[in-house]
């Protein structure tokens, strides 16, 4: 009987060092550990926010680019570039040079003619047969007479103002001319605005450098006041196409 009893207190004694009854007892002289908890995540270094995409630069979504930020200053469209000619005719004058650029967009047939005319050296040496003080000084008879030409007409591409510094084909008037087809070699430099003839010559040029040349041109007085005797009056010495503005 008291085996029993002394067995029974030994199993409880051990059940109680051993973490008996689901409960576990810590090793003597360790310290208890609190639970686990995950560190406060750092914050990142701070980047600033990329905000609406740049003018000009594609959104990140599908859509036109962004506006710029409110109180930005806009830049608007970039101004369109200085358009150099891709050639240009100079004539050499006694007084100095006068350079056309031509308009090949707006007058194509005539400025490829008057192109063609100067490679084939047809100005060399023809006087300004007319210069009218106010109004224009024309050039391209090879007779001198404000009759001549190379022997045909181009057909009209009347598009431009008549400005100062406007080249334009001469022409014959309207009563034997409706059609205003241009002379295939003569043309006038206005010296002045001319809205009076507007509309009704093909402008197919404009002098880019000396205007000042022009200005002084001079003519000889011939029978009818108009022709230039010959070896009188300013003459186109030398005439050339080049590349771009000289």
């Amino acid at each position: 009987m008291n085996r029993i009893v002394l067995a029974g207190l030994c199993s409880a004694v051990l059940l109680s060092l051993s973490g008996g009854c689901g409960t576990r007892k810590e090793p003597q002289g360790a310290v208890a550990q609190a639970p686990a908890i995950a560190p406060r995540a750092a914050p990142e270094a701070s980047a600033p926010p990329r905000g609406p995409a740049a003018v000009g630069e594609p959104s990140p979504v599908s859509g036109p680019a962004a506006a710029p930020a409110e109180g930005a200053p806009s830049r608007g469209p970039e101004p369109p570039a200085a358009r150099v000619p891709e050639e240009t005719v100079v004539l050499t004058t006694q007084g100095g040079r006068i350079v056309i650029a031509l308009f090949d967009d707006d007058a194509p047939r005539h400025a490829e003619n008057f192109k063609k005319l100067v490679r084939q050296g047809f100005y060399d040496g023809l006087t300004f047969h007319r210069v009218e003080e106010g109004f224009a000084a024309q050039s391209g008879d090879p007779d001198g007479t404000g009759k001549g030409g190379p022997g045909y007409t181009i057909e009209s591409e009347i598009r431009r103002k008549l400005v100062r510094g406007s080249v334009a084909a001469a022409r014959l008037r309207d009563a034997v001319n409706p059609e205003r087809r241009s002379s295939g070699s003569q043309f006038f430099i206005a010296l002045v605005p001319l809205p009076r003839l507007e509309g009704q010559y093909t402008v197919f040029g404009h002098v880019v450098e000396g205007m000042n040349v022009v200005d002084r041109l001079k003519r000889g007085t011939g029978p009818n006041g108009l022709l230039v005797p010959e070896g009188s009056g300013d003459r186109i010495e030398k005439a050339e196409v080049v590349a771009g503005k000289p």
